[in-house]
């Protein structure tokens, strides 16, 4: 599968320029040794140099006829903008995934050919992440209700999972005062046992809005 994303660098480098000049210094002068000093610092930039002296000489009607010399310096600063990757296709698809799961994750394109190379699904993707990233369970928001109560089942599921660690589960989970949790992205979580292993389930829309809607009767946060 060819690469589907986009990671765009760019690289500004400011060219600064001062001349010696006085208050008395023509104007048409100034506007040439401007075009000379920049010219200058292109040519010895490609050379490999980052700063130089300048000098020049101008002869313009009006002037001495031997010209008037001017020095100057030149530095310059260069600067690199990364921008965050653009994916399009597959690798859209489970950067978005990813990110309504947890709001902090930075989807690396290498990530995603990796998974596109592998020919994992999205949701096998998704899931891959999460395995081998620890998702922060901290910031788990305890929800009024339970799964009894509500009769939520396998049916009222939705992959992909979220792959937790055993310290992270007894930590946070094991004598928590819910088995419902809002994660900071909004998703609405159960705990259990998938895949050999511990994993957060997210549930599907209906169940979402019918346990939020109780949460909120409930009062729980008030």
């Amino acid at each position: 599968m060819p690469n589907s994303s986009q990671f765009k660098v760019t690289k500004t480098i400011t060219i600064n320029i001062r001349w010696s000049t006085t208050e008395e210094t023509p104007e048409r002068h100034l506007e040439a040794l401007e075009e000379t000093g920049l010219d200058r610092a292109h040519e010895m930039m490609l050379q490999g140099y980052s700063e130089g002296e300048l000098y020049d000489n101008i002869t313009m009607p009006g002037d001495p006829e031997e010209g008037v010399d001017y020095r100057g310096w030149w530095t310059s600063e260069a600067s690199i903008d990364r921008e965050i990757p653009v994916f399009d296709g597959f690798a859209a698809e489970v950067a978005a995934k990813i990110r309504a799961l947890d709001l902090s994750a930075d989807v690396n394109p290498e990530f995603i050919d990796q998974a596109a190379e592998d020919g994992l699904s999205v949701i096998q993707a998704v899931q891959s992440w999460f395995a081998d990233r620890e998702f922060d369970c901290s910031n788990l928001h305890p929800l009024s209700g339970s799964v009894s109560e509500y009769g939520i089942g396998v049916v009222h599921l939705e992959r992909p999972y979220i792959p937790i660690s055993e310290e992270s589960f007894n930590d946070y989970l094991k004598d928590g005062e819910s088995d419902l949790y809002l994660t900071l992205s909004g998703v609405v979580v159960t705990y259990g046992t998938a895949d050999m292993g511990l994993a957060l389930m997210p549930l599907n829309k209906e169940m979402v809005k019918f346990v939020l809607d109780k949460h909120q009767e409930s009062g729980a946060d008030a």
